[in-house]
């Protein structure tokens, strides 16, 4: 399993991918189906945390219940 800082790297890559394609808004259902393809003993609650804390870094423009939205800077 992996450690909240390397999911946070994950997370952080996956949102990159994400942006250079146009999309900043990503379904959390979608997240956690990549989440678990690079780690498949992942927990839900280790997302929530990851998301949690991209939130309280101000990396997030959105953070509600189905979706997060990446702010563009947080990739620079």
């Amino acid at each position: 399993m992996l450690g909240p800082n390397e999911l946070l790297e994950k997370i952080m890559k996956y949102g990159k991918i994400q942006s250079d394609k146009g999309r900043l808004n990503i379904k959390k259902t979608d997240l956690w189906n990549y989440v678990m393809k690079v780690d498949p003993n992942a927990k839900r609650e280790s997302l929530n945390e990851v998301i949690n804390e991209l939130d309280a870094r101000g990396w997030l423009l959105e953070n509600n219940v189905t979706e997060i939205k990446f702010d563009p800077a947080s990739f620079q």
